[in-house]
């Protein structure tokens, strides 16, 4: 008989990515862990953006070998404003472990920051193959708030990582200067049996 154990608060870690600026959606309140940095706003259809450098610990706590989260549970939340994306169009999400925080230790070309990110000399669509693929959230022709719970996982396997954003809505949606978007990793908490 197998049991899981998971070393971990009784509330859930969260981490949120979004536009500090611009932000106040459901989440900007609702976390426990860390907000990082990720800006889709005026992203170009078939255009990526990558996140901050992010820490899958709740500050910079040090690790050993398993003792950060097993698996997080991935929602994205985009308001486009009186602008309406096209139906069936996604907005697609990677995750790239990373061996460290600064860029000497980050693959695929990645910064320490957020960023508009093209692989290694705008060879985007190549690149992104190393990621690993998280999931999209696949909108509806309506303007407002889209909101996409459990897209994905992510299964860290090292402490660091980042997250890569690509637009594949045809009609420019994105393109306001105050896009809300937010994309939540939230723990994936087991009872010990």
């Amino acid at each position: 008989m197998s049991s899981k154990t998971l070393i971990s608060s009784a509330i859930p870690l969260t981490h949120i990515f979004r536009h500090e600026a611009d932000y106040d959606g459901r989440w900007a309140k609702s976390y426990h862990g860390t907000a990082y940095e990720m800006d889709p706003t005026s992203l170009a259809a078939g255009s990526y953006i990558q996140s901050d450098v992010f820490s899958v610990l709740f500050g910079n706590t040090d690790h050993t070998e398993n003792d950060f989260p097993a698996k997080f549970s991935v929602d994205m939340e985009i308001d486009f404003g009186a602008n309406t994306p096209d139906a069936g169009a996604t907005i697609d999400l990677w995750y790239v472990p990373c061996q460290g925080s600064s860029t000497a230790e980050l693959p695929m070309n990645l910064g320490a920051s957020a960023a508009s990110w093209d692989g290694y000399s705008t060879n985007g669509d190549e690149a992104i193959l190393q990621a690993k693929r998280v999931g999209s959230l696949v909108l509806g022709a309506t303007s407002g708030v889209q909101v996409a719970t459990k897209i994905g996982v992510i299964m860290p396997e090292v402490k660091y990582g980042v997250l890569i954003l690509r637009n594949n809505d045809g009609t420019d949606a994105l393109d306001s200067d105050a896009i809300n978007f937010c994309v939540r990793m939230t723990e994936v908490t087991y009872a010990a049996s």
